[in-house]
């Protein structure tokens, strides 16, 4: 069975993940990563899910992926996932190995900006 939700934003980039503060030396979350997990945790549904299933997760970004004068902008889809990928697990209360296989798509929408999330179980090999 997959389960299929929507999140009305787009995550952060990993590259813009963490916060380094060298005088204290300490690592911490950027206030985008706050945000976006602030807006995303009410849409991600608790899902049931068999102990230790491996898992199949499907991405589609939806957000205006072109500039004005028709170049690509620089959003990699790679590093929209990573933060999106520790928000959902985090959220479901399971560990990200069992993350198995994953695909993801930019889908270019000047109209709207989501994020659309399936997750499946997969046969345990």
């Amino acid at each position: 069975m997959a389960h299929q939700f929507k999140i009305p934003a787009l995550p952060p980039s990993v590259n813009r993940m963490y916060k380094i503060s060298y005088r204290t030396k300490q690592c911490y979350l950027d206030e985008s990563v706050r945000t976006f997990k602030q807006i995303a945790y009410p849409f991600i549904p608790p899902i049931k899910l068999k102990k230790d299933s491996l898992l199949k997760v499907q991405i589609e970004y939806h957000g205006k992926f072109y500039n004005a004068d028709k170049s690509v902008k620089r959003r990699d889809g790679q590093n929209l996932s990573k933060c999106l990928y520790d928000i959902i697990f985090e959220k479901l209360g399971i560990d990200d190995k069992f993350a198995w296989f994953g695909t993801w798509k930019k889908v270019h929408n000047p109209e709207e900006e989501f994020t659309l999330v399936t997750i499946k179980e997969l046969q345990n090999e």
